[in-house]
């Protein structure tokens, strides 16, 4: 698996987790998770990531490259602490689309809702799979119902080769990072590699929502608040077009972070892209090759959410 995975546990864990990223975890409850930010010194979204609160005391915290390692194991040691990194030891896998929950049924049969409630949306438990523990959460990177796997290692292939099983006769495919990436734009999702190969505030990004207002000294927190203060962009969704329009200003140019041909309806390429703050949908803009792009509000697919979000098997999300 291409994610990162680090489990914080003992009696520093909260008080370590809540200083490398932005989410008030002190009142996250179990079976949670949390979507969050890590901020560098500057003040900069270093990457996003998820927590996933176990017990009081015991965390494990997910982001999208192993890469981060370096990065939280140093900041954990001046604290005096190191989480454990689970990368060698662990394979996550994500079930997205509308029948992912019938998916899940068949995978798990009575174990997927053997206490009587379905899981809801940012919740996860524990199963049993082959002979080990199967976490499964409720969230995923495509703007649709879905689920995310995470079991040992030894189990991966075995429990890769049993979702198939279980959704053949539901139109289950395998498919790679490439159609990942197609959804996420699509989503409004960002990924560190496009949005934040540059450093980028979480204002500029529309992701203030993430830094919880409360008195948690996280990394890069002052530097944060000045960053965010009167930010001179923003990250907003791009289609290619053919509309009339003219460059007049330096703050017409649109920068382009990442763009796929996209399977929704409508003529033009869509896009992830910086533009001035003063840009508002429905405007023209131009990259700096000269291709012309309207602004548009983000999420492209789905913009109340409500699919990751729909009722499975008549509970509430």
């Amino acid at each position: 698996s291409f994610m990162g995975v680090w489990h914080f546990k003992g009696a520093l864990a909260c008080e370590g987790l809540q200083r490398l990223q932005t989410r008030n975890l002190r009142i996250l409850p179990v079976g949670r998770m949390a979507y969050t930010l890590m901020l560098d010194d500057a003040g900069f979204v270093f990457n996003d990531a998820t927590v996933w609160r176990h017990d009081i005391d015991e965390f494990r915290l997910f982001t999208g490259r192993p890469s981060d390692a370096s990065y939280i194991q140093s900041k954990c040691s001046t604290w005096g602490f190191a989480p454990f990194s689970e990368l060698e030891h662990h394979t996550i896998l994500a079930v997205q689309g509308p029948a992912s929950a019938q998916v899940m049924q068949r995978l798990l049969g009575h174990r997927w809702s053997e206490d009587g409630a379905p899981l809801k949306f940012f919740h996860f438990r524990a199963s049993l799979f082959a002979g080990h523990t199967l976490w499964v959460g409720r969230l995923g990177y495509t703007g649709e119902l879905g689920y995310e796997l995470i079991v040992p290692r030894a189990a991966g292939l075995t429990l890769w080769q049993s979702l198939l099983d279980a959704g053949s006769e539901l139109g289950l495919v395998e498919c790679g990072f490439e159609a990942a990436d197609r959804l996420r734009i699509e989503a409004g999702y960002v990924l560190f590699s496009q949005e934040l190969s540059a450093p980028a505030s979480a204002a500029e990004l529309g992701l203030q929502r993430l830094v919880d207002q409360v008195d948690i000294d996280f990394v890069g927190r002052a530097a944060h608040r000045r960053l965010c203060a009167n930010p001179e962009r923003r990250l907003v969704g791009l289609r290619f077009t053919q509309l009339p329009g003219a460059l007049t200003s330096a703050s017409d140019i649109a920068h382009v972070t990442s763009q796929t041909s996209g399977s929704l309806g409508g003529a033009g390429a869509l896009a992830l892209g910086w533009v001035h703050r003063d840009r508002i949908p429905g405007d023209v803009v131009y990259t700096p090759q000269g291709h012309r792009a309207q602004v548009q509000r983000l999420p492209f697919y789905q913009p109340a959410r409500h699919r990751p979000r729909q009722k499975v098997h008549g509970a509430g999300p």
